[in-house]
Order: C-alpha cells, then sequence, then structure tokens
C-alpha cells in the first residue's frame, strides 16, 4: 500500500503571517513538521499542497531545499490542490497535515496504517472525535473516497477544509470512520 502525506500550508496566515518560515526552536516551522513526519517510520513520500499566490513563492522555495515536491493552486481551493497532489503523486491512500503542526507525535501515523490495513476504512482520524489536542491531528484518507466526494463538494469552507465534508457526512455510505485511538 502506498501512501503519500500532503502538508497544506501557506504564508499568508491572518493570525500571523509567514508563520510557516517562522523560527521555532532555531528552524523554520515547516521543517519541525517534515521532521516529525519523517520520524514516522512509515516511509512515506511528503508533498507540500500551497497557494500559488506570491507570498508563497518562499514557502515553496524552501520546501524544494528539503526535497519535499510543491503543488500550488488557488489560495480558496484547498482541496483542489489536494486534488492535484494525489493525480501527481499516485498512492491508495493519504495524510492530511496542517503545515503549523510541528507537534505532531510521530507513532499516530504508524497507528493510523495499521488500523487502515485492518479493514476498508475511508478514514482514519483523531479528530472525530478529537482525541488529541489541536496540532496533534493525524487523518488517514483513502484516495478512491477522497477523489470521488472531491467531484460534488462545492461548498466553499468544505473546499477549503479538506476533510469538512467527510466529518459532517460520517452518517452516509460516504466515510467510516475508526477512532480507536
Amino acid at each position: 500500500m502506498r501512501i503519500l502525506t500532503i502538508i497544506q500550508a501557506r504564508m499568508s496566515s491572518a493570525r500571523y503571517p509567514g508563520k510557516m518560515l517562522a523560527p521555532f526552536f532555531g528552524k523554520p516551522l515547516l521543517s519541525h513538521v517534515v521532521e516529525r513526519i519523517q520520524a514516522s517510520q512509515i516511509s512515506s513520500p511528503v508533498v507540500l499542497a500551497t497557494s500559488v499566490d506570491e507570498a508563497d513563492t518562499p514557502l515553496a522555495l524552501y520546501s524544494k531545499s528539503l526535497d519535499i515536491p510543491v503543488v500550488r493552486g488557488p489560495r480558496e481551493d484547498v482541496l483542489g490542490r489536494f486534488a492535484v497532489a494525489l493525480h501527481e503523486h499516485p498512492c491508495d491512500a493519504f495524510f492530511r497535515v496542517c503545515g503549523d503542526s510541528p507537534l505532531l507525535l510521530s507513532y499516530l501515523f504508524q497507528r493510523a496504517v495499521v488500523l487502515f490495513s485492518r479493514g476498508e476504512f475511508d478514514l482514519i482520524t483523531n479528530v472525530f472525535p478529537r482525541t488529541f489536542p489541536v496540532g496533534m491531528s493525524v487523518e488517514l484518507v483513502r484516495i478512491s473516497t477522497f477523489l470521488e466526494a472531491e467531484k460534488s463538494i462545492k461548498a466553499r469552507d468544505d473546499r477549503e477544509h479538506v476533510t469538512r465534508f467527510f466529518y459532517q457526512n460520517s452518517n452516509t455510505e460516504v466515510s467510516r470512520f475508526f477512532h480507536d485511538y
């Protein structure tokens, strides 16, 4: 099973512009996130999904210096950027990681993969219900489910918040959840 990790990040945060490259314990925030993913032992390629805004060019350049491929798309369509990343980097499932989560627990990635491999799950998460603090969210999504749903997701909030649609429709056939963390 091939699993991809997609980090969603941009520089134009309303509360803290430029935070992705801001120093955090001596390194840019993005560097810590990448290190936490790589420490997970899941051997997942990592891709950065950012916007085409000029403000995100330094982030894209820094990502390339870390040997992380970059996908760029519309600022308001994060879901669309994920779809592009998934078409460019074929896989069976992907992790969605927020770029401003430098305190991720690496073992959660491994745990999600183990749970995912035990059944026909569309989404493995510790977000629904939330069982870890914000910033320690892990979401592993089946690509076929995501790409099928992506075609019909039109609401702006659902396109900005990649997994929101799945949580709001968890009582349907669209998503099955396992949250035994």
